[in-house]
């Protein structure tokens, strides 16, 4: 039993993403995925060369453009609250034991940059070829709510389930988020780019 735990544990693949994606003249996407904006001071998805960890969401994505300008929504399952997950148990999939301590978010962002392979492509050759400026910006709006939680005598180990009691909370939280970049090449050796990131947390 001691070996078969080690080799749950000591996992040598561990799955970060895993989506479903629906691409007609818009993009919806389900399951669990990177979240990253701007400089990644409010989320951050790890997936640069040198990142070892990164923010993913279990997340339901409608992404679409109107008029050049992104417009992306979002419903993130933050916090399932208790389950039946016991360290002494490692087989079996846990349950949520409910879903009113359950914490989730919904996010809406407007944003101007290039997404898409054809505009990147565009920004790379306008940009280092052409060297023509480059300006970039973006509103990430969350909101965010848990209205039950689980009391103090209810953390810890050795809680039975029979044990466990909520507390009201009513908690909510706003999160703007506004993201600014401007970059211009003067020759293939130097350059500008200035990148600005600001966030607050509104909430009781």
């Amino acid at each position: 039993r001691r070996q078969r735990q080690m080799c749950i544990r000591d996992s040598s693949i561990r799955v970060k993403e895993a989506f479903g994606e629906f691409q007609p003249a818009f993009v919806l996407r389900v399951g669990r995925m990177a979240s990253n904006w701007g400089l990644g001071i409010l989320a951050n998805g790890g997936q640069d060369v040198d990142d070892d960890f990164g923010d993913y969401s279990d997340r339901a994505l409608l992404l679409f453009k109107a008029f050049d300008i992104y417009v992306a929504v979002a419903w993130d399952y933050l916090y399932s609250g208790a389950t039946t997950d016991d360290a002494s148990q490692p087989f079996g999939q846990p349950k949520d034991l409910g879903s009113a301590d359950d914490a989730n978010q919904y996010v809406l962002s407007l944003f101007q940059r290039p997404l898409s392979e054809d505009e990147k492509a565009k920004r790379r050759v306008d940009v280092y070829e052409r060297f023509k400026p480059s300006f970039d910006w973006g509103l990430y709006a969350v909101y965010r709510a848990q209205e039950f939680d689980l009391d103090d005598t209810s953390r810890g180990a050795g809680v039975d389930y029979d044990d466990l009691a909520l507390v009201k909370r009513d908690a909510w939280a706003v999160i703007p988020d506004l993201w600014f970049r401007y970059e211009q090449r003067f020759d293939f050796f130097s350059g500008l780019r200035i990148e600005l990131e600001l966030t607050s947390i509104f909430g009781p």
